[in-house]
């Protein structure tokens, strides 16, 4: 940190900032939008280092448990913090901590702190209740049919034409405890639709199904002080990840739009907003009308964009809680800055070039893949800021970099960077990366997967494991796809390893039931999806089974620690399978979320716990 940062944050009257969810890009827009005002901040995470944890503007971090996954836990830790730092203010950054701090806040102490009120969050959050009360107020929202209790057999009929999108009432939902994230999906057939919603226990909650809307992503993005606007700023977004609707990858900010921010002013000004929103719409690209997509309350991820254009929302934000609040002129910050997550938007590029307009859901209307590697490769544009990468805040590119490299390669970078200076691994290191990346990059999960087959050698140690982990897995996300397991060469009818089951029974999987099944032509023919563990297996597949081309995939291909191939841990001692079986634990985690990117009939992905010390 430098001098004068330091100096300035020294010399503040006011105690520090806690701002969570420090792997967040919004997180660290945070923390760079108040560091450089001179506003001390703490970031928390769930990992020990945190993308704004690394940043200059970052005075000291702290750890908690995952909100989604153990919230109690989660809220006793931000209590410490703020007992133990003397915080002033939290900004909360996610829905999931949002969800979880808005409901205790005045039990924390922070009734005054930049969450919104529970009541107003809740309303805006569930996207059931703001399309009703978007229509009472007259705000155009997609053709909807309002499904209360997932029974949507007679609603089905109402349906002409598709393909049509269907959103969860709400983007969290509770199993037991804790909470599990849901996901729009896309629907293209009657059958499909009633498939979707009798295998997905979150769909018995109230849920919409909508017109899907082909048009520019355009947001209102403001500061609200009950129901008040205090600032606000419209961006338009250029390019999304995944490419047909999503994370905002590259953005412009425009001029305030009419109707669309009389349209937002009059929702927030409804339910007497407090705190930040965002405001999504799209525009029709046959009509030309604005239609509202949902509201985030809570901060947006391309929020370095407004700072960028001269609005620094988390200061004012922090003056807001302090009793401060003022109103900026809605021409106060720039238009025409455009701000990029170069990573972002790199993968962006890759969907693109790697897999076709249908199985990424864009119209034909798409441009091509040589239009999208044209437009990548425009490094250089008037009033462009890099979202991440400054080269007076150098801490979270390098982290990210890193991390992006390792998950692509499986290799960690900066071992293999020391282990080459020392001539150590000189050449089996580069050698494993590129064939990491030619399988990785050459893997493509099918559009539609109802079915999923996880193949080893005898079923009888890897195979059993990773189906009954999945479908564990699943049950947990109220996902219901068909998960079976098989043999290449094994006697039908034999149970599990022996090693297997006491190794399974410690991740709390039970095996005892199972029973070998060797693998024939009607099990690859009914299977979707076909996991392997080793190379020679796929080949051996694709050798007896020519038709199951394009859905044989190595499970190692979806781990960034492991080896590419899974090895078999029979005959060995039980420590083996245990590593084994946290490998195939790591690669079925995002497998699923591999499935829940590409396959409109997938659930919610599960949050993949990092592996660090408590707080």
């Amino acid at each position: 940190m430098t001098s004068s940062i330091l100096e300035k944050q020294l010399s503040s009257l006011d105690p520090p900032v806690l701002v969570t969810d420090g792997n967040e890009r919004a997180a660290l827009a945070v923390t760079r939008g108040l560091g450089q005002v001179g506003i001390p901040v703490i970031v928390a995470a769930e990992t020990e280092y945190s993308l704004a944890g690394t940043s200059r503007y970052c005075t000291d971090k702290w750890k908690y448990p995952s909100p989604l996954r153990d919230p109690l836990g989660f809220i006793e830790s931000i209590k410490h913090a703020i007992q133990v730092n003397g915080i002033s203010s939290v900004f909360s950054i996610s829905d999931s901590t949002t969800q979880v701090l808005a409901r205790v806040k005045e039990e924390l102490g922070l009734a005054g702190a930049a969450i919104p009120p529970w009541d107003s969050y809740d309303l805006v959050s569930d996207k059931y209740r703001l399309m009703e009360l978007a229509k009472q107020l007259d705000v155009p929202i997609p053709d909807t049919l309002f499904v209360p209790d997932g029974n949507v057999e007679a609603i089905a009929e109402q349906i002409t034409q598709y393909p049509v999108v269907v959103k969860p009432g709400r983007s969290l939902a509770q199993v037991e405890k804790s909470w599990t994230k849901t996901t729009i999906q896309f629907v293209s057939s009657r059958n499909e639709l009633l498939e979707l919603y009798g295998r997905t226990s979150y769909l018995s909650s109230p849920s919409l199904i909508q017109r899907r809307i082909e048009g520019t992503g355009q947001g209102i993005f403001g500061l609200f002080d009950h129901g008040k606007p205090l600032a606000l700023f419209a961006h338009r977004r250029i390019r999304e990840k995944p490419p047909a609707g999503g994370v905002s990858v590259f953005r412009e900010s425009i001029a305030m739009p009419e109707p669309m921010t009389s349209h937002a002013v009059k929702l927030l000004e409804q339910v007497k907003w407090h705190g930040v929103a965002m405001v999504e719409f799209k525009v029709d690209r046959e009509s030309g009308v604005p239609m509202l997509m949902e509201i985030n309350g809570r901060f947006w991820g391309s929020l370095q964009l407004a700072i960028d254009a001269g609005l620094n929302v988390p200061h004012l934000l922090y003056r807001m809680t302090k009793g401060a609040s003022e109103v900026v002129p809605r021409d106060s910050y720039r238009v025409g800055i455009k701000s990029r997550w170069l990573l972002g938007d790199l993968d962006h590029l890759l969907l693109r070039l790697t897999r076709s307009r249908e199985s990424l859901d864009l119209p034909r209307t798409a441009e091509s893949r040589w239009r999208c590697l044209m437009d990548f490769c425009k490094f250089s544009e008037g009033d462009l800021h890099y979202e991440i990468e400054r080269w007076d805040d150098l801490g979270p590119a390098k982290l990210e970099y890193r991390a992006w490299l390792t998950e692509v390669t499986g290799v960690p970078i900066w071992g293999v960077l020391r282990a080459m200076k020392k001539g150590l691994g000189y050449v089996s290191a580069p050698v494993r990366a590129a064939r990491r990346l030619y399988h990785r990059w050459t893997t493509h999960v099918p559009g539609t997967v109802t079915s999923v087959l996880f193949l080893c050698h005898g079923n009888i140690c890897r195979s059993p494991f990773a189906e009954m982990y999945f479908q564990s897995l699943l049950k947990r996300r109220g996902v219901g796809l068909t998960v079976r397991s098989a043999g290449l060469d094994t006697t039908p009818g034999k149970p599990a390893h022996w090693n297997t089951r006491t190794s399974a029974r410690e991740l709390h999987i039970s095996l005892d039931d199972h029973a070998t099944t060797q693998l024939d032509a009607d099990l690859v023919s009914n299977s979707d999806l076909i996991v392997v563990m080793e190379v020679g297996q796929k080949k051996r597949v694709l050798s007896l089974y020519p038709e199951s081309k394009g859905k044989v995939v190595l499970l190692g291909c979806f781990d960034a620690k492991g080896p590419l191939e899974i090895g078999d841990p029979y005959g060995r001692p039980i420590e083996n399978f245990r590593s084994c079986f946290s490998q195939i634990v790591r690669c079925c985690d995002n497998l699923a979320k591999e499935l829940m990117l590409t396959n409109r009939n997938m659930g919610p992905s599960p949050a993949v716990p990092s592996p660090s010390k408590s707080q």
